[in-house]
């Protein structure tokens, strides 16, 4: 129960590593707010977190847009009675996102929009309302494209951003009590990398792409948030403006 009595929002966690970490948020006691643009996926997050013993709501939230971040950080405020994590994991990858001179300029301002200014968005109403509330962890989720060079023009811009993003704010939020850190996923079997196999002609559920140094295989969303749990907890107190890898050793190569 390392996050008893904590209150937390998680960004797209509709799937994938948003809704590990919600289940497993829940398991160690923290009430969960939901967001994301995506009502049905989000309303079996909520069952598998209440199967799990927790408590959440669903807050369907479009992070690119202001007033819809501010109503999910109002509505866990009155629903769960506070705030004191924030993980900012929504994001989407495009199949249409290529070399700089293929890539098309609203392809390029979408990726940006979801990836990176929803993460501003998110940080700019919550991190605040955690600081008042004595203090917490805000978790900014990056990629290992921010690390490496890859063909995805505005994917890995964005990811680079959000890396950047979550050591500023660390340094801006430090003496207020909120600890910003970046996670940067590598190989992780979600949605997005779903969508990262068809953009490169690969079958559905090809693992070629995730071979790493350490075991040969893709991550596991629940692999992730166990990282994304003590980054949440108190476990962490001492750790802020980190950029951390969960990649399978892919980017020590």
């Amino acid at each position: 129960m390392r996050l008893r009595d904590k209150v937390a929002i998680v960004t797209g966690a509709g799937s994938g590593i948003g809704r590990a970490s919600a289940i497993r948020f829940a398991q160690e006691g923290a009430r969960v707010a939901l967001g994301d643009v995506a009502e049905k996926p989000m309303k079996e997050t909520l069952r598998l977190v209440n199967d799990a013993g927790g408590q959440g709501i669903v807050v369907k939230t479009d992070v690119t847009n202001a007033s819809d971040v501010e109503r999910m950080v109002q509505e866990t405020l009155r629903l769960l009675g506070g705030l004191h994590v924030l993980l900012s994991n929504a994001g989407i990858y495009s199949g249409q996102d290529q070399r700089i001179t293929d890539i098309e300029e609203e392809v390029f301002d979408q990726v940006i929009d979801v990836n990176l200014k929803g993460m501003f968005l998110c940080c700019k109403y919550a991190l605040p309302v955690i600081a008042r509330q004595g203090g917490g962890s805000a978790i900014l989720v990056s990629s290992s494209a921010a690390l490496v060079g890859t063909a995805t023009t505005a994917y890995s811009t964005s990811k680079g951003g959000v890396l950047s993003l979550a050591r500023s704010l660390a340094r801006q939020f430090g003496e207020r009590g909120v600890r910003v850190n970046a996670v940067l996923p590598g190989p992780i079997d979600t949605p997005i990398h779903e969508n990262v196999r068809a953009a490169m002609g690969r079958p559905p559920g090809d693992r070629n792409l995730g071979k790493t140094p350490f075991a040969q295989r893709w991550g596991r969303p629940e692999e992730a948030a166990s990282l994304m749990t003590f980054l949440a907890s108190d476990e962490s107190s001492y750790m802020t403006g980190a950029a951390l890898t969960v990649d399978g050793g892919l980017t020590a190569v």
